[in-house]
């Protein structure tokens, strides 16, 4: 495996993931509990689409 694509897969350690803070509404972190909670892996796509 490329480097190229070990960083598609796994992304660069030496970058640190951010986010808004503003997307962590109650109502998504309900949702990733629910779903971790329950390993119903195949609803993450209702993340994509919240607000």
């Amino acid at each position: 495996m490329g480097s190229a694509a070990f960083r598609d897969i796994f992304g660069n350690p030496f970058c640190p993931v951010s986010f808004a803070p503003s997307w962590r509404t109650e109502a998504v972190v309900a949702l990733a509990r629910g779903i971790y909670e329950e390993r119903a892996w195949d609803r993450m796509n209702v993340l994509v689409l919240q607000p």
